[in-house]
């Protein structure tokens, strides 16, 4: 994540075809993170968001699971950012 002062939002989500061997399976997971990121973009303010999951994308079987996990992140990350 990048922080700055700006009022538009950069986002992206990769998945490395190593982690998920279908594509319907690596955009199902995109998609998922997009909902995700949208739930809490208005915390986010001033970020740029680039997500590139590992090993444990795999074992996330439903969008609560991926939403809980991504909620997670952002506010482990903010509490590290200065304001």
């Amino acid at each position: 994540m990048r922080s700055d002062r700006k009022k538009h939002n950069l986002y992206t989500a990769n998945i490395a075809k190593k982690r998920v061997k279908l594509s319907v399976g690596r955009n199902r997971y995109k998609r998922w993170m997009r909902a995700s990121y949208h739930k809490n973009k208005a915390k986010l303010t001033g970020f740029d968001v680039l997500i590139m999951p590992r090993h444990a994308i795999a074992s996330l079987e439903s969008f609560a699971d991926v939403d809980a996990s991504i909620n997670a992140l952002f506010d482990e990350t903010l509490k590290k950012v200065p304001l």
